[in-house]
This record gives C-alpha cells, structure tokens and sequence, in this order.
C-alpha cells in the first residue's frame, strides 16, 4: 500500500510533494474542476488525486458527491493556532472513500488547507477497517478479532457475568459463566455414565446374592461416583474449598425435606448399604446414609441429627480415628482456631473425649455431641447412618418413595418421638448453661479490673466506690466523667479541704444522734466514736 499526502486546495492544478510508505517521492496533482474557491458560489465539479508511480486514480465517488451539488466543507488551517477537528459528516464522507484525517503535519497556510492521508492501491474498491476514536469505533470500521476481544476483556472478566452461547443449531442460549466449575464434555458424561453404571451393576450382583461384606461394599464404593461438595462449610478442612461426598435417603435443606438425588441415580447402591447395616443391627432406625471420601472433617455438630448414628471406615488406611467429646473420656482436646463452632463449643475450651477406631468396626456414636476425624494417609470412606431430626414432619409420598427404596424406617416409632424431645431438652439446658457460663465470666472479667479507688459522700461516711473500673483505669466511668473523683478524692488519697470540714461536720451530728458508721472497716473517720471500731472487727 502507498501512500501520498495531499492538500485540498481551491485552485485549479495545485501541485504537492509526499513520499510513499517505502520512502519513494511521488508527486500527486489535484485536479479540481468546479470546487468554488474563496467567495464564490458552490457547484458541481471532479476531483481527481493521482499518484505517478502507481497510476491509480480515485475520483468516481468524489465525482458523484460534487455532480449532486454537495461542496466541500471549509476546515482551518492546521498552521494556525486555532487548527480543529473535521465535522462529524465530513469525516464519514472521508472514510466512505477510503481518506483518514491526519491533521498533524504542515500544511499551505496561504490556502488553509489540512493535510488528508489517502490510501493508493491497486484494489480500489477495498473497504477500509476504520479508525478508532476514543472508546469506540467509528462507523464503516470494523475491529479485528484480537481488537474485539481486548476489547470485551473487562465485561468477560466480571464474576457472574452471563454470555451467550451458540448450540449445535446455531441458536443461542444464555448460559452463566461461572470459572469455577467445569463444564462436562460428552466424554466427560459417557465416562461418568459408564462408572454409574459399573457400581450399579456390581451392587445389583451383591444384593441379588446377599453379599453385604465390607469387601463387597469397599468394591462397590470404589466404582462410585462421589462427587465435590462446595456448602458443606462446616466439616470442611480449614483451607479446603470442597470435599467429596453423597448423600442417600431423606435430606433436611432449610426448610424442604425430600429424597435426595443420589438415592435415584444409585438405587442399588442404596439397597446395598441398607443391607450392609442390617446384617451388624437390624434394628437400627436411620433415614439417610452419608458416604464421605478423602478428607478429615474438622470439628463440628451435626445439628440436624436426631442424635445416634452408625459409622464404618472403609479403604486402605492408617490414622483416620473419630474423637468425640464425652464428659466420660480419656482424651482431652482444646478448640483452636478463629470461629467457635457454636456458643457453647467455643475457641479455647478444653473438653474431655474418647477416639473411636471405626476403621473396619461399626460403630455407634452422638453426633450431636462435637467430634472430627483425625489425620490420615491412604483411601478412606466412611459411612454414617443416621436420622434426620425433623423426620416427624416428612411429606406421605417423601415416605412412600424412601420405602420403595428400601428404607424400613418407623415413622410413628414412639421412641423416636421421646429421643427428639430428649434431644430439645438437651438443647435447651445447653443454652441455660451457656447463658449461665457468660454471666460468670463476663463477671470474672469485671472483676480482674477491679473496684472503682474513688470515694463517695454515702451519707458523710466517705466509702469506697462499688462500682468497677472502667477497663483501662482505675475509676468508674461515672467517676471519670468530667473527673468528678476529684470532689471526696481517692480512697488511698486525702479529702478536699472544704469537702474535709463538711464530712466532719455531718459526722459529729451522727455521732451526737446515736449513729454508727454502715461499715466497721472501710468508713473515712473524721471525729471521735465512742466504742469504735467495735470488738468483733478488731478480733
């Protein structure tokens, strides 16, 4: 592409010098026929702008706009001081024929005319892209690809942001970015089904045979698609985003209880575990089974457990022991941490507990009481039974599709009914002894700081504050306030002189009447008492 700079002249055969993109001197010639120059009326005309070297000539559409009666707009001389952008109209006129504005260099101040860089090719009639202008693009230009997507950067960026994606058909649909999550391939979902289906296919065997055996289960589970839990916050490993887990049978989310997913995608899996639990306690009453995998749960309580549950470590192992609080226990813990699991399993209490090997072991456990797994290496899972402990208000046909499953659960069990009553009773003694624990506490604390030293009037007997300091000082804040301590002084100091004589004044008057000080040690005596202090107070 070469390029030559011309100067819009009104006069006939104006002539001007530029070179080409490669450094080459071209001499382009204005042929202007018609253009109207100072002080004359507009009329039609050609404009033909040449380049020597090139032989291309451009004019068909200056032709056209001139022969319609259209005159160039006037525009100030770049070489004055007063040099301004051209108008919004000129400017798309420019670019419909392939000029772009420059309006930087010199130009012929006797004429006043800016400088126009006009692209010369030999394929005269490519568009050109355009120019940017600030934030946008000018119309007629299109950006590049590279342009486009820098461009959109910041809006594709934005955390929720939603885009639009194109479908197999071509037709759009609005889907939510979120980067987090990884969106499944077909390969990802054939690979998912087929791992579905393997576990299935082996729990079907087993229940079929009335294989319940931890082998058997261990085999099942390790097919098992379990999948990345993100709001599990409160067993989640501190650092950790997520943990692997799925829940079967009735689940309690705010206020919705149902059946959870897991139960219709792995039914035999289910019926497998169901099993497996009744062949060690067939009598066992439990409305979900949560299957863990891979990590140690921090401390925590299972809030919405009815109470006992049922647990089995399963997987190649070592470590992984169950610690739970148990004013009988051996093993001590002390919470660390920055949050306190709850009012009353707060940071820095120290709580008495046992460890449970559950690794192979069924074994039965409070999970309202807090309890956490300890570290581990290897491939572990664990699985609990439990009960949902608002299985009471559980929809008919929730319970009617848990049965079809395989959960013999009681739903009128009048036991059951007593241990949630147990369990609100416990909840509330819990809150008592919470409440009870803070006030003691909150006492201590006033206490460490101490009496208030200022004295007060106390019917002219001048006793010490029994208020408690204010934290940080040796006053009251009623004392500290406007320092109204300096009126009786302090208890380790002497009484203003004036405050002095009226306190030994008042004194004498009790004394005259027959009265004593309220206190036998503490009182600031100012006069004689006969028989005081008393005999009690000195032995």
């Amino acid at each position: 592409r070469t390029m030559c700079v011309l100067a819009m002249c009104p006069l006939q055969g104006a002539e001007v010098c530029a070179s080409s993109g490669a450094g080459h001197p071209l001499r382009a010639v204005i042929d202007v026929e018609g253009v109207p120059g100072p002080g004359q009326p507009s009329g039609g005309g050609a404009f033909h702008a040449a380049a020597e070297d090139q032989g291309v000539t451009r004019s068909a559409r200056w032709r056209e706009l001139l022969s319609s009666g259209s005159s160039l707009p006037k525009l100030k001389s770049t070489a004055g001081a007063s040099s301004t952008r051209p108008s919004a109209p000129f400017q798309k006129t420019l670019f419909d024929v392939g000029l772009v504005c420059s309006l930087e260099g010199p130009s012929n101040a006797e004429h006043s005319a800016p400088t126009i860089s006009l692209p010369v090719t030999r394929e005269a009639t490519k568009k050109h892209r355009g120019e940017r202008w600030g934030l946008s693009w000018r119309e007629g230009a299109a950006p590049t690809k590279e342009e486009a997507k820098e461009m959109g950067a910041p809006e594709r960026k934005r955390r929720g942001c939603r885009r639009m994606k194109r479908t197999e058909k071509g037709r759009h649909r609005l889907s939510s970015g979120q980067p987090t999550k990884k969106r499944k391939t077909e390969k990802q979902s054939a690979d998912q089904e087929k791992v579905v289906g393997n576990s299935e296919a082996l729990a079907e065997t087993a229940v079929r045979t009335g294989d319940f055996s931890q082998d058997t289960v261990l085999r099942v589970l390790r097919q098992l698609d379990v999948p990345a839990n993100f709001t599990r916050k409160n067993v989640m490993p501190v650092g950790a985003d997520f943990v692997r887990g799925r829940l079967l049978g009735l689940y309690s989310y705010g206020g919705s209880l149902g059946v959870a997913s897991g139960t219709v995608k792995h039914p035999w899996v289910t019926r497998l575990l169901i099993g497996a639990l009744r062949s060690e306690a067939p009598d066992f009453p439990f409305t979900s089974i949560q299957i863990n995998y891979d990590y140690a749960s921090r401390p925590h309580v299972d809030k919405s457990n009815l109470g006992t549950s049922y647990i089995l470590g399963l997987g190649d192992y070592t470590g992984g022991e169950v610690w739970v609080h148990d004013e009988d226990g051996s093993v001590p813990f002390a919470l660390e941490g920055e949050e306190d699991v709850n009012a009353f399993y707060h940071v820095g209490r120290e709580l008495p507990g046992v460890e449970l090997q559950v690794r192979g072991t069924w074994t039965m456990f409070n999970g309202n009481q807090l309890h956490f797994t300890r570290p581990f290496e290897g491939e572990r899972y664990s699985i609990i039974f439990f009960t949902v402990d608002r299985f009471a208000s559980t929809p008919p046909e929730v319970r009617t599709s848990l049965r079809d499953k395989g959960f013999d659960f009681d739903w009128d069990a009048e036991n059951l009914q007593k241990n949630l009553e147990e369990k609100h009773q416990q909840q509330a003694q819990i809150a008592k002894e919470v409440a009870q624990q803070k006030a003691l506490e909150d006492r201590r604390e006033l206490m460490q700081r101490g009496r208030c030293i200022g004295r007060v009037w106390a019917n002219g007997w001048g006793l010490r504050c029994t208020a408690i300091c204010t934290d940080g000082y040796e006053f009251c804040g009623s004392h500290l306030e406007k320092e109204r301590w300096r009126t009786h002084g302090r208890m380790d100091g002497d009484l203003p002189r004036a405050k002095k004589e009226e306190m030994a004044r008042t004194q004498a008057k009790w004394v005259r009447q027959g009265k004593r000080p309220p206190v036998s040690e503490g009182a600031t005596i100012l006069v004689p008492i006969p028989g005081w202090p008393p005999a009690s107070a000195g032995a």
